[in-house]
Formats: C-alpha cells, sequence, structure tokens
C-alpha cells in the first residue's frame, strides 16, 4: 500500500483546509468511467483542490495506469481491505469531499462517505438505487413517472415469462452495467432467446432486465440525429440546477451509442419538459448532491424516461468542454466539496 504523506490531523467534513497551504482535498475514487488522469487533474487545479487518488488494483484498468497515477498524484491504495479498514486508509488523508467518474466505484465511494461522515455524496440507499436498473425502474413507478413496462429475468427461460409482460420489440440490458454491453434490441422471442442465453453464458448469477421499446419520434431532434437525448444536471443540497440537454447519433445495432453534440436541437418547449422530467426523476431517487446524467427517450408524447445515472456522463464532459468551455468534472468536484 502506498503510505500517506504527513499530513494535518483530520478535520471535520467540509472543512476548508486539507494541506498546509490551506487546498481542501477531494478525494477522487478511480477506476474507467467519465474523467482520466489529465481531466482530474486539469479540474482539480480549476476549483483549487487537492486531489487524492482513492484506487483498488483488482481493476485492471487502475493496474495498468498504476506507474502513470503514482507519478501524478497522491495515492490512497485500498487493495484487499474491508470497508472498516479502507474507511481508515482514506480518513488519512482527511478529505474534504468524496466523488467518482465511474460507474464500477460509486458504492465503493458512497460506503467511504457514510464511513467517514462526508456529505456531498450519495448516501448507500440512493446509490443502490441509482446502480440496480430494476431497482430504479421501481421507485419511479412509485413516483408515478411514466416508463417503459419493465421486467426481471434471472435466467434464459425467464426471459420468454419477461416478454409476455412487456411486449415485442423489447430492449434487454443487464440489471446493473454501463457501456450498453450486452444491451439489445430483439424483435422476436428467438431473438431474446439467443441474446439472454450469450448474456447468462458470460455472467452466470448475473440478471436481466427486459424492456419495451419505446417508439422514439424521428421529427422532434430532427430525422438525422437520434430519437434520444441526455440530460445534465448540477444537484446541490437537493436543489437542481441546468446545465444542458445532450444531443445523440442515432443508434447502430446491435443497440449502441454512436457520440453526443452540444447544442442540441430541440424545441425549447421540448428540452424545458426534458429538464422538468429529469429534476422529477432525481427527486425520486431521493439525489442530494453531484452531477446527474438522466437519458430520456423522445417520443411522439414527449420525452419518456430511459434510466438515470448519479454521475457524469461518459464522454459528455469533453463534449461539454469542447461546446461550451465548461468543466463538468471540476463542477462535480466543486460539489462534492459542498460548493
Amino acid at each position: 500500500m502506498t503510505q500517506p504523506p504527513a499530513r494535518p490531523a483530520p478535520y471535520p467534513p467540509g472543512g476548508a483546509a486539507g494541506t498546509p497551504g490551506g487546498s481542501p482535498a477531494v478525494g477522487v475514487v478511480y477506476d474507467v468511467g467519465a474523467a482520466g488522469p489529465a481531466e482530474v487533474a486539469t479540474a482539480a487545479r480549476a476549483c483549487g483542490a487537492e486531489v487524492v487518488l482513492v484506487v483498488d488494483t483488482a481493476s485492471d484498468h487502475v493496474r495498468r495506469l498504476l506507474p502513470v497515477l503514482a507519478k501524478r498524484f497522491t495515492l490512497c491504495d485500498i487493495t484487499g481491505l474491508d470497508g472498516a479498514g479502507a474507511v481508515a486508509a482514506v480518513a488519512a488523508y482527511a478529505p474534504a469531499g468524496l466523488v467518482t467518474f465511474s460507474e464500477n466505484r460509486m458504492e465503493t465511494t458512497s460506503a467511504l462517505a457514510a464511513g467517514l461522515g462526508i456529505g456531498h455524496w450519495h448516501s448507500p440507499a440512493v446509490t443502490r438505487l441509482l446502480v440496480d436498473k430494476l431497482a430504479q425502474r421501481r421507485a419511479f413507478a412509485a413516483a408515478g413517472l411514466d416508463g417503459p413496462p419493465f421486467a426481471a429475468a434471472d435466467k434464459a427461460v425467464g426471459v420468454a415469462d419477461a416478454l409476455d409482460t412487456v411486449g415485442l420489440p423489447a430492449v434487454l440490458k443487464p440489471r446493473r452495467g454501463t457501456g450498453s454491453r450486452f444491451v439489445t434490441r430483439v424483435d422476436s422471442a428467438a431473438e431474446a432467446r439467443a441474446a439472454a442465453g450469450e448474456f447468462f453464458a458470460a455472467a452466470p448469477g448475473a440478471e436481466l432486465l427486459v424492456e419495451g421499446l419505446l417508439p422514439g419520434d424521428a421529427a422532434r431532434a430532427g430525422p438525422e440525429w437520434g430519437d434520444y437525448v441526455s440530460v445534465e444536471t448540477a444537484v446541490h443540497e437537493g436543489a437542481c440546477h441546468r446545465l444542458c440537454v445532450t444531443g445523440k447519433f442515432p443508434l447502430v445495432r446491435p443497440f449502441r451509442e454512436r457520440g453526443s453534440f452540444v447544442p442540441h436541437t430541440l424545441r425549447p418547449q421540448l428540452a424545458e419538459r426534458a429538464h422538468e422530467l429529469a429534476e422529477a426523476a432525481a427527486a425520486a431517487l431521493g439525489i442530494r448532491d453531484g452531477i446527474v446524467h438522466t437519458e430520456l427517450k423522445l417520443t411522439a408524447d414527449g420525452p419518456r424516461l430511459i434510466e438515470v445515472n448519479g454521475r457524469l456522463g461518459g464522454l459528455v464532459g469533453d463534449v461539454v468542454r469542447r461546446g461550451s468551455g465548461v468543466d463538468l468534472v471540476a463542477a462535480a468536484m466543486r460539489l462534492a466539496l459542498g460548493r
């Protein structure tokens, strides 16, 4: 384990001093995700913070980059530590805030924040709703938010029962996961059985979410663009601050994203509805702080919920920075510090 440097005695979470020079320390729980080392370093300079990179070399990505990370950052290595041990290791650096840009580290970050008594990050209960797509759909339904019909399947033979509930065409996706891996559109029961069989062979014991495919309206964004968008929102102590609506290119088979762009091509009234729906979804999940990435389908009846991610969306930070000059990685760090 990389040993921490000499640091001042821990101060209360959210305190103003984290280094001898008075810069606050923000713990970034690092893994593959929406921000790499260069983006993290640049953002830290922009918001006047010192980064403590929390790493676990059980991740292939972290292990490959460890020599680079060790040269650029102060590292806190939590490899192999249990929950209490990881909390103690991070506490030695007295971070004023914690954040992650990786879906893989959402739950770790929440557990560390709860153990350290650090606010301005998702609680473990909220994070469970953010990383578990089935639990998230149920929370939306309980709040009266209209999304696609859905059902769970825990083995290949269960997909037929799920299709009886949601109908065809449908979308199969892992109950947990990111990056569109194993997300597939199916137009027949045979396609569903084949896709489910491939998934369960690759991920035994995992569970699929089966959703009815929402029909998109190509006229909403324009025929040359995708029939879905994402909405980027900054949430601070429960208050939503609108960042932007991000346009999308049309999907390619089996159900893969091709890219994002700003500014969007929606009419103002539709963009307003998209923001309102994203804010309602954040409230339904109990989100209090952080950057929120909400994916919406553009239907003839208006925007419909696809899913909410409680961290910066993949590549969105780069697109927004190029299109507007705004650094969403730095914004996420500021929110983690309670600003």
